[in-house]
């Protein structure tokens, strides 16, 4: 007898409670297997005809909590929190517990899959292919092979190419895949006003290159902010080089993980060198990301992807000193 969605929900909920207890005490092996177990429960429902009688809602967020399983699992077997993390776990007891349930609101799926990596995202999502309604001369409530790819192209964020990472030097990780903005998303504008230096030092082409970073790994969209100057000179007041330049995210807020951030990174040519340097940088946590004017602590090169060596630059104060807008768009 086939199980009804309200009781999947309950038992899903439960397992799903389960691991995440063994995943917050630090045992991974066993998180690891029960996650892989609840994902190909889960894999298993999705894939039945039966799950076509679900609401799409639940059908599209019963889709996105089977991949985050998976995702946590690579996560669990490499050692990482690159891609989806304790943190972005526990966020999703809420959807699990809400699943079937017949509620005034529906709970929205809380984050896009953005900062998690090409090969990852693919490889998690593969297999869950849900049936469609008949189309054709396919299999009963199956769509055929060629429309029922596309389909799913269209219902899962198609992964796209991503490009290499506009910055003037090689970055130590390759860039995570990028969602595309949707209607509606809140759009993030940033203005560089200035940076503090003890010193009053002649920097060739400075330029504070700004990015979103998720699990140690640059997305794509990185923008260059440079210095607003009158001809060649460069301008310093009070001890602090004026930039005055307005850039915008590439990604919506509504794209970017929790637990991801936005880096600022000071850079400057080098002419003996005939490279780009960074000299120190900053950071912006997405919880932190609201409007108005911010001031952030300058630490020492080099840039460190995963927060986990902060070494500040200098103890006098002096900050980088931007301001926020977030709009929807």
């Amino acid at each position: 007898m086939q199980d009804s969605p309200s009781f999947l929900g309950q038992k899903w909920f439960k397992s799903y409670k389960e691991a995440l207890d063994l995943d917050s005490w630090g045992q991974i092996e066993e998180a690891r297997d029960s996650y892989e177990k609840l994902a190909r429960a889960m894999t298993v429902e999705l894939n039945n005809t039966q799950s076509l009688k679900w609401a799409s809602h639940d059908q599209d967020v019963s889709e996105k909590l089977a991949i985050s399983l998976r995702l946590r699992c690579m996560s669990l077997k490499r050692g990482d929190e690159d891609g989806i993390s304790l943190d972005n776990m526990k966020i999703l007891v809420d959807n699990f517990e809400a699943l079937f349930q017949d509620l005034p609101k529906k709970k929205r799926f809380p984050f896009e899959f953005s900062g998690v990596p090409t090969e990852d995202y693919q490889k998690a999502s593969s297999g869950i292919m849900r049936p469609q309604l008949k189309i054709g001369t396919s299999a009963p409530g199956y769509a055929a092979p060629e429309v029922a790819q596309t389909i799913r192209e269209q219902t899962v964020s198609t992964v796209p190419t991503v490009p290499t990472p506009v910055a003037p030097a090689p970055l130590p990780l390759p860039p995570a895949v990028q969602q595309p903005a949707r209607r509606g998303a809140t759009q993030i504008s940033i203005v560089v006003d200035k940076i503090g230096f003890k010193d009053e030092t002649h920097f060739v082409d400075p330029r504070i290159t700004i990015s979103v970073v998720s699990g140690g790994r640059v997305m794509d969209g990185a923008i260059d902010a440079r210095s607003v100057s009158d001809g060649t000179a460069i301008r310093f007041e009070d001890k602090h080089l004026l930039f005055g330049s307005s850039v915008v995210l590439k990604q919506s807020y509504e794209n970017i993980l929790p637990g991801a951030a936005v880096f600022f990174e000071f850079k400057h040519y080098k002419v003996d060198k005939h490279k780009y340097s960074t000299k120190c940088w900053a950071f912006l946590e997405r919880e932190d990301l609201k409007s108005g004017p911010h001031v952030l602590e300058l630490y020492k090169k080099p840039t460190d992807l995963k927060r986990k060596k902060l070494s500040l630059m200098t103890v006098k104060p002096l900050y980088l000193h931007i301001r926020i807008e977030m709009n929807k768009v």
